[in-house]
């Protein structure tokens, strides 16, 4: 069991499925990300979500995801406890309207972290701004939200 009383949390994001807060470790030189179902009474389709992320953890890498390191319980039900690359959330980035250059270079940096990910025979299925993580100093971006998540079939084209 991961023990999470050394954390200090903070909300970092909330949608109406789930929350996400960044927890720093006493020492504050680590730091998780905890996603959370938001509703005291989660639908079964909302737990299912959270269980299809983990089971993909060993396809992500933390160059460009959000990577899950733990499937735990948090207030009685499934949570993540996931990789944390810094950053915010592109749609709180984009509200501090940066400079056109820096949007340009946040849109590269996610073209790159969903190419990356496309190259893993994945497709996202659910791509907005409040599931991508990104550093405007940086220009660097990591996708989450992976519970609609699905592989590319293998389709073998016929010689016609």
């Amino acid at each position: 069991m991961t023990d999470l009383s050394a954390y200090s949390f903070e909300k970092l994001h909330e949608d109406h499925e789930f929350v996400v807060n960044r927890g720093t470790h006493g020492d504050a030189a680590t730091s998780v990300l905890l996603m959370e179902v938001a509703l005291e009474r989660p639908l079964q389709s909302t737990v299912d979500r959270i269980l299809h992320a983990y089971s993909l953890a060993g396809e992500l890498d933390p160059a460009w995801a959000v990577r899950p390191l733990a499937l735990l319980e948090h207030r009685g039900h499934p949570a993540l406890l996931l990789y944390d690359p810094g950053g915010t959330y592109l749609d709180d980035a984009l509200r501090a309207s940066p400079s056109l250059s820096a949007r340009l270079r946040l849109a590269i940096a996610c073209a790159r972290a969903l190419g990356r990910f496309h190259a893993r025979r994945l497709i996202h299925r659910d791509i907005k701004s409040g599931h991508i993580l990104v550093n405007v100093q940086t220009a660097e971006a990591w996708l989450t939200g992976f519970g609609l998540t699905t592989r590319l079939p293998r389709y073998r084209q016929s010689p016609e």
